[in-house]
């Protein structure tokens, strides 16, 4: 079996192949096959602790250079202080964070994902919760079918068990980079009659589990009828 590898919901229009919605299962076991093991190249993960200061405005250009400055190559310093500077235009003094969860469970065996919201945002300008997705990867860019199946997946393993009242409403950050090359914030908030259907954002699991069993990842079990199912935010807990 392939080296173990933790993936997230980001990683299902980044996998799919052709596309998100046309997903063939032998082509995206083989994109996946071939990207199985590496590493990634920068870590996006330590930008998550900071969002609590992020949302309440306390992060400024000395607090970039001080905190995210420990790479050896420049351009990877460069792009993490990007992603906050990012992040603080979407929510600096505009709200409270509340951390989310990011230990991975093991939905399958072998199959580890990480929860795909990094928090929930309160804002002040409307009195709502905000269930966040982010984006962070320069050269993944989330499409609005992409925005569709990611809001579904905040909203069904997130927000609907979320103790906020109303429901939080999901929000996809994307900060891909624009036809400039340089990144770009734009954000995705569908209600749930415009993010995807629940049949057809399970169908896109299924076959995106289905290659990562033939990519050598997982099995699935007999009897499992809904891979929604195993995601839910109960297994986070």
């Amino acid at each position: 079996m392939p080296t173990r590898k933790r993936f997230e919901l980001l990683d299902c229009p980044k996998f799919a192949f052709p596309s998100l919605t046309n997903i063939d299962v032998f082509a995206t076991a083989a994109n996946i096959l071939e990207r199985l093991g590496g590493k990634g190249f920068l870590n996006y993960g330590q930008i998550w602790p900071h969002m609590t200061r992020v949302a309440a405005g306390y992060v400024d250009e000395a607090y970039l250079v001080r905190n995210f400055n420990g790479y050896p190559i420049p351009w990877k310093n460069e792009n993490l202080q990007d992603v906050l500077r990012l992040l603080g235009v979407a929510f600096a003094g505009k709200g409270r964070w509340y951390p989310a969860g990011t230990k991975p469970f093991e939905i399958l065996p072998g199959a580890f994902f990480k929860p795909c919201i990094r928090g929930t945002f309160y804002s002040n300008a409307d009195a709502r919760a905000y269930s966040v997705c982010v984006n962070a990867r320069k050269h993944q860019h989330v499409f609005p079918d992409h925005g569709r199946f990611l809001s579904r997946g905040v909203y069904e393993f997130h927000a609907i068990d979320d103790p906020f009242e109303p429901t939080p409403i999901p929000m996809v950050v994307d900060l891909s980079a624009g036809d400039n090359g340089s990144r770009e914030l734009k954000m995705y908030m569908f209600d749930e009659k415009e993010m995807m259907s629940l049949d057809e954002f399970e169908f896109i699991l299924r076959r995106f589990f289905e290659a990562l069993v033939l990519a050598g990842v997982t099995t699935i079990p007999e009897g499992v009828e809904n891979i929604a199912d195993l995601f839910r935010k109960r297994r986070f807990d």
